[in-house]
């Protein structure tokens, strides 16, 4: 007889959102789980299906995987908790480890426990990445925000999301219909332009919807996995400030959304480091782990 599946699929919305609520306090390892979990308690995605591990404790011990074809896994737990993960990792059915996927965003404390599984399960097949990690403060953005004359901030209309996905380096991975879906709730900023003729203030959460035949400038978005990303700038409008000015409204907005405005920062990527040290209310905290396993990184 099959042993029993050490994982507990979680589908009750009001059960998700008070998971994020208790791994808050976990900040800033916490972050990326607990930004997914709100979106999906809240309707505004359906990507990743939840599980809980089954444990003797209290612990909380949560992995996420994205629907379909399973390509990414997403895990959570406390630091005193990795053990019972790695327990509930060697055991489980949801992960096949005879195929490519992904590892995304692991507290920096699991690296060990991590590698060690994919040196047994995947016979050392991995790609260790770590990637700089900014936290976002409102406490710390005291800073007034103010679009230039000539510009406006917007949410995305169905252009701008389309523009979005055409300029994100992974499209290729997820289908624009997915972004569309996204993008009827509160996940993004764009900039665009206006006939507005001078300078005037931003209210985040008072944001309008562009049209859907207008083209953007300049956005940020969320991404499937609660993480700040996708910012761009076209060609023709950049060192205009327009990116950050997308970015500080976003960051603005999410905190008033309770999400955890946050990022990752690629070693090699200079300006998005430059850009995130520079803002108000960012700051660098820690470093966060993401594997390829049987992928490539670089």
């Amino acid at each position: 007889m099959e042993d029993e599946e050490v994982f507990v699929r979680v589908e009750d919305q009001g059960r998700l959102m008070k998971i994020s609520k208790v791994i808050r306090e976990e900040l800033p390892f916490s972050a990326s789980m607990h930004n997914c979990l709100v979106l999906h308690a809240r309707g505004f995605a359906s990507s990743q299906d939840f599980y809980e591990l089954r444990t003797p404790t209290n612990s909380l011990i949560i992995l996420s995987r994205s629907k379909g074809e399973q390509d990414t896994v997403t895990l959570f737990c406390c630091e005193d908790d990795v053990g019972l993960l790695m327990e509930g990792l060697e055991k489980t059915r949801l992960i096949d480890w005879t195929k490519p996927f992904f590892f995304l965003h692991l507290p920096v404390y699991m690296a060990e426990g991590i590698r060690a599984l994919v040196e047994s399960r995947a016979e050392g097949q991995g790609d260790f990445q770590f990637v700089e990690t900014f936290l976002y403060s409102k406490e710390d953005d005291e800073e007034g925000l103010l679009c230039p004359a000539g510009m406006r901030v917007c949410h995305l209309g169905e252009r701008g999301v389309r523009q979005l996905h055409a300029a994100w380096q992974y499209n290729k991975y997820v289908d624009v219909s997915k972004f569309l879906s996204l993008a009827r709730h509160p996940t993004n900023v764009g900039v665009y332009e206006s006939d507005v003729g001078e300078v005037h203030r931003v209210e985040p959460t008072c944001l309008q919807r562009a049209g859907d035949e207008e083209s953007a400038v300049a956005w940020v978005a969320l991404t499937f996995y609660g993480t700040t990303g996708m910012l761009y700038t076209v060609e023709s409008h950049r060192r205009r400030g327009l990116a950050r000015l997308a970015l500080r409204a976003f960051s603005r907005l999410q905190d008033k959304q309770g999400l955890i405005p946050h990022a990752f920062v690629e070693d090699y990527n200079d300006s998005s480091r430059r850009l995130f040290s520079q803002l108000p209310g960012w700051r660098s905290v820690t470093r966060t782990l993401i594997v390829g396993v049987k992928i490539d990184l670089h």
